[in-house]
């Protein structure tokens, strides 16, 4: 749905892990003859041998690794509401609660090079425009995450975790991340404005690992009709 992939794309830009660089002040004066900008689009993904081999972007899988920590403790807030949505997490005594998050890998990990191209609308691959489409080191990873007031109680199983290029522009590192869309019970959310059900059972989890840094954030949605609400409820 398009306000679902809206609400990713937002995710996406909060944690740096953006593919596209767009500059929508433009787009009403454009001409409807101008051909949509390129997307990125996934070329090809090849298996690593290990975790200290080199791959095409100058990444290992060691250098994604080191920066994920076996366990973490800080703050989550709750959001319970914006402009257009106000929303009720069942279980949450307060604002915010104590996080507590784990990390592991599977005994074997498997690393991969995944390399993305931008690509026009005809399948014609193009490098010479405004388009940034990172190549990815990633591996998948198991995490926790539950709060002391009980509302969260998170087990993930086999989650993609993804490392790129420095910022090209900036010369930024980029750090790894986690952006994940699955069915999840937890944490329970109620919509109360605009539509008063309960939330989707998909939800959004994401994860930005920054050193002594651990950011991330929980996106849910309600379907009513044609329409897709949402909101991050809940920040860290």
């Amino acid at each position: 749905m398009p306000s679902r992939i809206l609400a990713l794309s937002f995710l996406c830009v909060a944690l740096t892990a953006c593919d596209t660089n767009r500059d929508d002040s433009s787009s009403d004066a454009a001409d409807a003859s101008t051909p949509p900008n390129p997307t990125c689009q996934l070329q090809s993904t090849v298996e690593l041998d290990g975790p200290d081999t080199l791959a095409p972007n100058g990444r290992t899988g060691a250098d994604l690794l080191s920066q994920i920590p076996d366990t973490f403790q800080t703050t989550l807030h709750w959001v319970l509401s914006t402009s257009q949505v106000e929303v009720e997490v069942v279980g949450a005594s307060g604002p915010s609660s104590t996080l507590d998050l784990g990390f592991s890998l599977s005994a074997d990990p498997k690393f991969y090079f995944d390399d993305w191209e931008a690509v026009r609308a005809s399948g014609e691959i193009v490098t010479a425009v405004d388009v940034f489409c990172d190549d990815y080191i990633r591996t998948s990873i198991d995490i926790t995450a539950d709060t002391q007031d009980g509302a969260l109680d998170l087990t993930m199983s086999g989650v993609d975790v993804r490392l790129g290029t420095d910022d090209p522009t900036s010369g930024a590192p980029l750090t790894p991340f986690v952006l994940d869309t699955q069915q999840r019970e937890s944490p329970q959310i109620d919509f109360v404005t605009p539509v008063a059900q309960a939330a989707d059972a998909e939800k959004t989890v994401a994860f930005s690992f920054d050193g002594a840094e651990l950011t991330g954030s929980i996106m849910a949605y309600a379907t009513a009709s044609d329409d897709t609400h949402f909101i991050v409820v809940a920040k860290w």
